[in-house]
Protein backbone atom coordinates (compact mmCIF):
# COMPACT_ATOMS: atom_id res chain seq x y z
CA UNK A 1 0.00 0.00 0.00
CA UNK A 2 2.79 2.43 1.02
CA UNK A 3 4.54 1.77 -2.07
CA UNK A 4 1.35 2.47 -4.56
CA UNK A 5 0.82 5.50 -2.05
CA UNK A 6 4.62 6.22 -3.56
CA UNK A 7 3.87 6.09 -6.83
CA UNK A 8 0.80 7.71 -7.12
CA UNK A 9 2.77 10.96 -5.17
CA UNK A 10 6.07 11.06 -7.36
CA UNK A 11 3.04 11.09 -10.50
CA UNK A 12 1.16 13.80 -8.86
CA UNK A 13 4.62 15.78 -8.53
CA UNK A 14 5.05 15.32 -12.48
CA UNK A 15 2.27 16.47 -13.78
CA UNK A 16 2.16 19.45 -11.50
CA UNK A 17 5.85 20.73 -12.88
CA UNK A 18 5.38 23.70 -14.50
CA UNK A 19 5.67 23.95 -18.22
CA UNK A 20 6.34 27.22 -20.80
CA UNK A 21 2.21 27.71 -21.53
CA UNK A 22 1.00 27.20 -24.84
CA UNK A 23 0.63 30.19 -27.51
CA UNK A 24 -2.07 30.56 -29.58
CA UNK A 25 -1.30 31.33 -33.13
CA UNK A 26 -3.20 34.66 -34.19
CA UNK A 27 -2.01 34.64 -37.70
CA UNK A 28 1.18 34.61 -38.40
CA UNK A 29 2.27 35.32 -35.43
CA UNK A 30 4.69 32.33 -34.60
CA UNK A 31 7.29 34.66 -35.24
CA UNK A 32 6.12 36.67 -31.67
CA UNK A 33 5.08 33.09 -29.68
CA UNK A 34 8.85 31.67 -29.75
CA UNK A 35 10.31 34.95 -29.21
CA UNK A 36 7.81 35.23 -25.97
CA UNK A 37 8.96 32.09 -24.76
CA UNK A 38 12.51 32.65 -25.20
CA UNK A 39 12.30 35.98 -23.20
CA UNK A 40 10.14 34.38 -20.88
CA UNK A 41 12.50 30.93 -19.91
CA UNK A 42 15.57 34.01 -18.91
CA UNK A 43 14.50 33.84 -14.92
CA UNK A 44 16.41 36.46 -13.67
CA UNK A 45 14.86 38.83 -15.99
CA UNK A 46 11.18 37.11 -15.54
CA UNK A 47 11.90 37.42 -11.87
CA UNK A 48 12.61 41.74 -11.81
CA UNK A 49 9.26 42.22 -14.07
CA UNK A 50 6.97 40.51 -12.01
CA UNK A 51 8.53 41.12 -8.73
CA UNK A 52 6.43 44.28 -8.46
CA UNK A 53 3.85 45.94 -10.07
CA UNK A 54 3.64 46.96 -13.83
CA UNK A 55 6.85 49.00 -14.20
CA UNK A 56 6.00 50.18 -17.67
CA UNK A 57 3.43 53.25 -18.33
CA UNK A 58 0.24 52.00 -18.97
CA UNK A 59 -0.92 55.25 -21.11
CA UNK A 60 1.15 54.25 -23.60
CA UNK A 61 0.28 50.46 -24.05
CA UNK A 62 4.24 50.58 -25.00
CA UNK A 63 5.19 46.27 -25.83
CA UNK A 64 7.01 46.06 -22.96
CA UNK A 65 3.93 46.92 -20.73
CA UNK A 66 1.76 44.63 -22.64
CA UNK A 67 4.70 41.59 -22.18
CA UNK A 68 5.14 42.59 -18.32
CA UNK A 69 1.50 42.05 -18.12
CA UNK A 70 1.06 38.93 -20.25
CA UNK A 71 4.06 36.91 -17.95
CA UNK A 72 2.18 38.47 -14.92
CA UNK A 73 -0.38 36.15 -16.34
CA UNK A 74 1.78 33.12 -16.87
CA UNK A 75 3.27 33.56 -13.15
CA UNK A 76 -0.68 33.08 -12.01
CA UNK A 77 -0.91 29.18 -10.70
CA UNK A 78 -5.09 29.19 -12.00
CA UNK A 79 -2.91 30.61 -15.42
CA UNK A 80 -5.05 29.13 -18.49
CA UNK A 81 -3.01 26.13 -20.64
CA UNK A 82 -3.62 27.83 -23.90
CA UNK A 83 -3.09 31.64 -24.50
CA UNK A 84 -5.89 32.34 -26.41
CA UNK A 85 -5.84 35.88 -29.44
CA UNK A 86 -8.20 37.37 -26.71
CA UNK A 87 -5.93 37.71 -24.22
CA UNK A 88 -2.51 40.09 -23.61
CA UNK A 89 -1.05 38.04 -26.34
CA UNK A 90 -3.47 39.40 -28.79
CA UNK A 91 -2.90 42.97 -27.89
CA UNK A 92 1.08 42.34 -28.46
CA UNK A 93 0.20 41.11 -31.64
CA UNK A 94 -1.34 44.57 -32.72
CA UNK A 95 0.51 46.73 -31.02
CA UNK A 96 4.05 45.50 -32.63
CA UNK A 97 3.20 46.82 -36.18
CA UNK A 98 2.56 49.96 -34.37
CA UNK A 99 5.93 50.32 -32.42
CA UNK A 100 8.58 48.58 -34.68
CA UNK A 101 9.18 50.40 -38.12
CA UNK A 102 9.07 47.97 -40.63
CA UNK A 103 6.73 45.56 -39.38
CA UNK A 104 3.33 45.09 -40.87
CA UNK A 105 0.15 43.57 -39.23
CA UNK A 106 -0.83 39.87 -40.24
CA UNK A 107 2.84 39.53 -41.83
CA UNK A 108 5.35 37.17 -41.04
CA UNK A 109 8.23 39.01 -39.45
CA UNK A 110 11.83 38.42 -37.91
CA UNK A 111 11.47 36.73 -34.57
CA UNK A 112 15.17 37.83 -33.20
CA UNK A 113 14.07 41.17 -34.82
CA UNK A 114 11.32 41.08 -32.84
CA UNK A 115 13.34 39.74 -29.76
CA UNK A 116 15.64 42.17 -29.39
CA UNK A 117 13.27 44.95 -30.32
CA UNK A 118 11.16 44.12 -27.31
CA UNK A 119 14.40 43.91 -24.61
CA UNK A 120 15.89 47.11 -25.54
CA UNK A 121 12.38 48.46 -24.96
CA UNK A 122 12.42 46.64 -21.60
CA UNK A 123 15.99 48.56 -21.17
CA UNK A 124 14.19 51.98 -21.55
CA UNK A 125 13.03 52.07 -18.40
CA UNK A 126 14.93 54.11 -16.29
CA UNK A 127 14.21 52.36 -13.46
CA UNK A 128 15.07 49.13 -13.75
CA UNK A 129 17.87 49.80 -16.88
CA UNK A 130 21.05 48.97 -14.71
CA UNK A 131 19.31 45.40 -13.25
CA UNK A 132 18.87 44.62 -16.90
CA UNK A 133 21.59 45.70 -18.73
CA UNK A 134 23.69 43.80 -16.05
CA UNK A 135 22.28 40.94 -17.10
CA UNK A 136 22.38 41.32 -21.20
CA UNK A 137 25.03 43.69 -22.24
CA UNK A 138 28.21 42.55 -23.29
CA UNK A 139 31.45 44.95 -23.97
CA UNK A 140 33.33 44.13 -26.75
CA UNK A 141 37.11 46.31 -27.27
CA UNK A 142 38.27 46.70 -30.47
CA UNK A 143 41.81 46.31 -30.64
CA UNK A 144 44.62 46.92 -33.47
CA UNK A 145 48.15 45.82 -33.98
CA UNK A 146 50.44 47.02 -36.30
CA UNK A 147 54.26 45.00 -36.64
CA UNK A 148 57.26 47.59 -36.24
CA UNK A 149 58.29 48.99 -39.07
CA UNK A 150 61.93 51.13 -40.18
CA UNK A 151 62.01 53.66 -37.68
CA UNK A 152 59.13 53.01 -35.84
CA UNK A 153 58.67 50.20 -32.89
CA UNK A 154 55.43 47.99 -32.80
CA UNK A 155 52.04 49.91 -31.89
CA UNK A 156 48.97 48.33 -30.32
CA UNK A 157 45.64 50.65 -30.43
CA UNK A 158 42.55 49.50 -28.06
CA UNK A 159 39.46 51.34 -29.89
CA UNK A 160 36.15 52.83 -27.72
CA UNK A 161 34.16 49.65 -26.45
CA UNK A 162 31.05 48.50 -28.69
CA UNK A 163 28.54 47.53 -26.42
CA UNK A 164 25.73 45.09 -27.88
CA UNK A 165 22.81 42.48 -26.50
CA UNK A 166 24.24 39.20 -28.91
CA UNK A 167 27.15 38.19 -30.16
CA UNK A 168 26.30 37.91 -33.90
CA UNK A 169 28.60 35.61 -35.73
CA UNK A 170 29.39 34.35 -39.38
CA UNK A 171 28.74 30.68 -40.20
CA UNK A 172 31.40 30.69 -43.04
CA UNK A 173 34.97 31.46 -43.22
CA UNK A 174 37.08 32.02 -46.02
CA UNK A 175 33.96 30.37 -48.40
CA UNK A 176 34.59 27.37 -45.60
CA UNK A 177 31.39 26.40 -43.73
CA UNK A 178 32.15 26.59 -39.96
CA UNK A 179 30.60 23.28 -38.18
CA UNK A 180 30.58 24.01 -34.49
CA UNK A 181 29.47 27.30 -32.38
CA UNK A 182 32.71 27.12 -31.09
CA UNK A 183 34.58 27.56 -34.04
CA UNK A 184 31.91 30.16 -35.32
CA UNK A 185 33.17 32.16 -32.44
CA UNK A 186 36.35 31.63 -32.68
CA UNK A 187 36.16 33.21 -36.22
CA UNK A 188 34.47 35.99 -34.58
CA UNK A 189 37.50 36.47 -32.00
CA UNK A 190 40.41 36.36 -34.58
CA UNK A 191 43.15 38.26 -35.45
CA UNK A 192 42.26 39.42 -39.24
CA UNK A 193 44.61 41.52 -41.79
CA UNK A 194 43.52 44.95 -43.08
CA UNK A 195 44.35 43.31 -46.44
CA UNK A 196 41.69 45.36 -48.70
CA UNK A 197 43.58 47.94 -50.88
CA UNK A 198 40.40 49.87 -50.94
CA UNK A 199 39.83 49.74 -46.95
CA UNK A 200 43.56 50.44 -45.42
CA UNK A 201 44.58 51.11 -41.59
CA UNK A 202 45.63 55.09 -41.11
CA UNK A 203 48.45 54.42 -38.32
CA UNK A 204 48.35 56.92 -36.77
CA UNK A 205 51.60 56.85 -35.65
CA UNK A 206 53.74 56.50 -38.88
CA UNK A 207 50.68 58.68 -40.82
CA UNK A 208 50.92 56.17 -43.50
CA UNK A 209 48.03 53.99 -44.76
CA UNK A 210 48.90 50.23 -44.23
CA UNK A 211 48.19 46.77 -44.78
CA UNK A 212 49.89 44.33 -42.56
CA UNK A 213 47.88 45.55 -39.57
CA UNK A 214 45.63 43.36 -37.62
CA UNK A 215 42.47 44.05 -35.83
CA UNK A 216 40.49 41.64 -33.56
CA UNK A 217 37.51 41.92 -30.72
CA UNK A 218 38.11 40.84 -26.98
CA UNK A 219 35.49 40.61 -24.71
CA UNK A 220 35.34 43.21 -21.29
CA UNK A 221 33.08 41.18 -19.72
CA UNK A 222 31.08 38.52 -18.80
CA UNK A 223 27.21 39.04 -18.91
CA UNK A 224 24.82 36.61 -16.74
CA UNK A 225 22.57 36.05 -19.96
CA UNK A 226 25.08 35.04 -23.12
CA UNK A 227 23.17 35.68 -26.61
CA UNK A 228 24.52 34.35 -29.70
CA UNK A 229 22.99 34.69 -33.20
CA UNK A 230 24.07 32.79 -36.01
CA UNK A 231 24.08 34.58 -39.62
CA UNK A 232 22.56 31.87 -41.20
CA UNK A 233 21.50 34.06 -44.15
CA UNK A 234 23.79 34.63 -47.01
CA UNK A 235 23.25 37.85 -49.56
CA UNK A 236 23.86 36.88 -52.70
CA UNK A 237 22.55 40.51 -54.29
CA UNK A 238 20.01 42.53 -53.85
CA UNK A 239 17.19 40.17 -54.57
CA UNK A 240 18.03 36.85 -53.70
CA UNK A 241 18.98 35.74 -50.20
CA UNK A 242 20.41 32.22 -49.28
CA UNK A 243 19.72 30.12 -45.95
CA UNK A 244 22.54 28.70 -44.67
CA UNK A 245 21.08 25.25 -43.50
CA UNK A 246 24.32 22.98 -42.73
CA UNK A 247 24.85 21.33 -39.88
CA UNK A 248 26.79 23.33 -37.03
CA UNK A 249 27.50 21.66 -33.45
CA UNK A 250 26.15 23.21 -30.80
CA UNK A 251 27.39 22.67 -27.06
CA UNK A 252 25.00 22.43 -24.16
CA UNK A 253 28.18 24.62 -22.05
CA UNK A 254 30.47 26.88 -23.39
CA UNK A 255 33.53 28.81 -21.89
CA UNK A 256 34.12 31.94 -22.53
CA UNK A 257 37.45 32.69 -20.57
CA UNK A 258 39.75 32.90 -24.40
CA UNK A 259 37.69 35.75 -25.47
CA UNK A 260 38.00 37.40 -22.65
CA UNK A 261 40.67 41.13 -22.93
CA UNK A 262 41.42 40.15 -19.38
CA UNK A 263 42.66 36.16 -18.87
CA UNK A 264 40.46 35.22 -15.93
CA UNK A 265 42.05 33.53 -12.91
CA UNK A 266 38.72 31.56 -12.87
CA UNK A 267 38.32 30.16 -16.33
CA UNK A 268 35.85 27.35 -14.67
CA UNK A 269 33.30 30.20 -13.52
CA UNK A 270 33.37 31.94 -16.77
CA UNK A 271 31.02 28.80 -18.06
CA UNK A 272 27.19 28.99 -19.68
CA UNK A 273 24.76 26.78 -20.32
CA UNK A 274 22.31 26.49 -23.06
CA UNK A 275 18.83 27.89 -21.79
CA UNK A 276 17.08 28.59 -24.93
CA UNK A 277 16.90 28.49 -28.44
CA UNK A 278 14.91 30.08 -31.36
CA UNK A 279 14.03 27.86 -34.79
CA UNK A 280 13.22 29.03 -37.85
CA UNK A 281 12.23 26.41 -40.33
CA UNK A 282 11.49 27.58 -43.74
CA UNK A 283 13.28 29.54 -46.61
CA UNK A 284 15.19 32.90 -46.64
CA UNK A 285 11.65 34.24 -47.64
CA UNK A 286 9.72 32.89 -44.94
CA UNK A 287 8.55 29.99 -42.70
CA UNK A 288 7.83 28.94 -39.33
CA UNK A 289 9.20 29.73 -36.08
CA UNK A 290 9.37 27.98 -33.05
CA UNK A 291 11.29 27.43 -29.52
CA UNK A 292 13.23 25.41 -27.58
CA UNK A 293 13.41 26.01 -23.50
CA UNK A 294 15.08 24.47 -20.94
CA UNK A 295 12.87 25.17 -17.45
CA UNK A 296 13.40 23.19 -13.86
CA UNK A 297 15.74 20.53 -15.63
CA UNK A 298 13.74 19.93 -18.21
CA UNK A 299 13.35 21.31 -22.02
CA UNK A 300 10.52 22.05 -23.98
CA UNK A 301 9.50 22.68 -27.80
CA UNK A 302 7.20 25.41 -27.91
CA UNK A 303 5.85 25.30 -31.21
CA UNK A 304 3.00 27.75 -30.71
CA UNK A 305 0.02 26.67 -28.67
CA UNK A 306 1.78 22.63 -29.25
CA UNK A 307 4.19 22.48 -25.62
CA UNK A 308 6.09 18.88 -26.07
CA UNK A 309 8.61 17.81 -23.66
CA UNK A 310 12.08 16.42 -25.14
CA UNK A 311 15.03 14.88 -24.03
CA UNK A 312 18.38 16.98 -25.17
CA UNK A 313 21.64 15.83 -24.47
CA UNK A 314 24.96 16.23 -25.31
CA UNK A 315 24.54 13.00 -27.51
CA UNK A 316 21.36 14.25 -28.45
CA UNK A 317 20.48 17.28 -29.91
CA UNK A 318 17.67 17.72 -32.27
CA UNK A 319 18.11 18.55 -35.98
CA UNK A 320 16.22 21.73 -36.08
CA UNK A 321 18.83 22.90 -33.23
CA UNK A 322 21.96 22.07 -35.03
CA UNK A 323 20.79 22.76 -38.61
CA UNK A 324 18.82 21.36 -41.34
CA UNK A 325 17.37 22.12 -45.04
CA UNK A 326 13.91 20.49 -43.89
CA UNK A 327 13.68 20.37 -40.17
CA UNK A 328 14.55 23.91 -39.79
CA UNK A 329 18.00 25.83 -38.03
CA UNK A 330 18.49 27.40 -34.79
CA UNK A 331 20.08 30.63 -35.28
CA UNK A 332 19.72 32.63 -31.46
CA UNK A 333 21.17 30.84 -28.51
CA UNK A 334 20.64 31.76 -25.12
CA UNK A 335 23.19 30.83 -22.76
CA UNK A 336 22.74 32.01 -19.08
CA UNK A 337 26.68 31.63 -16.51
CA UNK A 338 26.85 28.64 -14.66
CA UNK A 339 29.70 27.59 -11.73
CA UNK A 340 31.35 24.38 -12.50
CA UNK A 341 33.66 22.07 -10.82
CA UNK A 342 37.47 22.28 -11.74
CA UNK A 343 37.65 18.31 -13.30
CA UNK A 344 34.41 19.41 -14.91
CA UNK A 345 36.67 22.19 -16.48
CA UNK A 346 39.54 19.84 -17.21
CA UNK A 347 36.74 17.46 -18.86
CA UNK A 348 35.23 20.08 -21.06
CA UNK A 349 38.96 21.25 -21.96
CA UNK A 350 39.63 17.51 -23.13
CA UNK A 351 36.84 17.87 -25.75
CA UNK A 352 37.63 21.53 -26.98
CA UNK A 353 41.27 20.03 -27.69
CA UNK A 354 39.52 17.07 -29.45
CA UNK A 355 36.86 19.13 -31.64
CA UNK A 356 40.00 21.87 -32.21
CA UNK A 357 41.91 19.33 -33.67
CA UNK A 358 38.82 17.30 -35.74
CA UNK A 359 37.85 20.96 -37.28
CA UNK A 360 41.27 21.77 -38.16
CA UNK A 361 41.69 18.23 -40.10
CA UNK A 362 38.36 19.46 -41.71
CA UNK A 363 39.50 22.43 -42.61
CA UNK A 364 42.44 21.46 -43.91
CA UNK A 365 40.93 18.70 -45.99
CA UNK A 366 38.51 21.54 -47.20
CA UNK A 367 41.04 23.34 -48.25
CA UNK A 368 43.06 21.15 -50.22
CA UNK A 369 39.58 19.79 -51.82
CA UNK A 370 39.30 23.22 -53.18
CA UNK A 371 42.87 23.79 -54.61
CA UNK A 372 42.69 20.23 -56.21
CA UNK A 373 39.29 21.29 -57.80
CA UNK A 374 41.02 24.81 -59.27
CA UNK A 375 44.07 23.12 -60.37
CA UNK A 376 41.46 20.23 -62.08
CA UNK A 377 39.47 23.23 -63.73
CA UNK A 378 42.95 24.58 -65.26
CA UNK A 379 44.33 21.64 -66.16
CA UNK A 380 40.72 20.94 -68.77
CA UNK A 381 41.45 24.43 -69.79
CA UNK A 382 44.85 24.42 -71.07
CA UNK A 383 43.86 20.58 -72.44
CA UNK A 384 41.14 22.82 -74.53
CA UNK A 385 43.24 24.99 -75.44
CA UNK A 386 45.75 22.64 -76.48
CA UNK A 387 43.24 20.36 -78.79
Amino acid sequence: MKKILFIIFIISFIQLKPQPPGLANCGNTCFLNASIQALYNINPLTNILTANPNPYSSSTRSLSYLYTELIKEFEKENRPHIFSCDTVLGELDKEAPEKIPGFKCGAQEDATEFFFYLLNDLLANTALQRSIRVLFKLYLKPIIECPAIEGFSASTKGLPPESDLSIKVEVIDDEIPLTSLMACLESFFKKEKFSDPQDPYRDTFTNKNRLDCTKQFKLLNSPEILQITLKRYQYISSTQTQKLTHKIDIPLKINISEFLFTRPKDPENKHYELIGVIIQGGTAKGGHYWAYVKTNEQWYKCNDSVITPVNISRENIPNDITGSATEGTGYLFIYQKTTITRSEYELWQKLEKERKRKEAEQIAFKALSNELEKLTGSLRSLTNLLK
